[in-house]
């Protein structure tokens, strides 16, 4: 190979290695886990969704991956008077509460790694 077809593989090495240091950045900067009390919902994991909501695949695919199926899925279309009753503003927001209904809000999309450790 010649010096100029090496510049070239290492400059996009380096470019996608730039995006995805910014993708992974933006994604955790979004999602700012908060303690909340909801004992009305009920101990579990709540996840409030909407139809045209993008971001709520990508939060329904990590909820699988940490819960499986033991998540109750709420979406805007089926109940948005209960979106009101829960102050649940934007899509998608995850609840993670205990027995006590303490526990934590997700805005956004969270990691695996928010839920594991922030989100029991």
């Amino acid at each position: 190979m010649s010096d100029l077809s090496w510049r070239i593989i290492i400059l996009v090495l380096i470019a996608a290695a730039v995006v995805f240091a910014v993708w992974r950045f933006d994604r955790a900067k979004r999602v700012t886990p908060v303690r909340v009390s909801r004992p009305e919902l009920g101990a579990g994991v709540h996840f409030f969704s909407s139809e045209t909501c993008a971001t709520c695949i990508d939060a329904r695919r990590v909820l699988q991956d940490v819960y499986g199926d033991e998540f109750r899925e709420v979406r805007f279309e089926d109940d948005p008077t209960g979106f009101g009753a829960y102050d649940v503003s934007s899509v998608p927001t995850v609840f993670v509460l205990g027995p006590d209904g303490n526990g934590t809000r997700f805005e956004g999309v969270p990691t695996r790694h928010q839920l594991r450790t922030q989100g029991s």
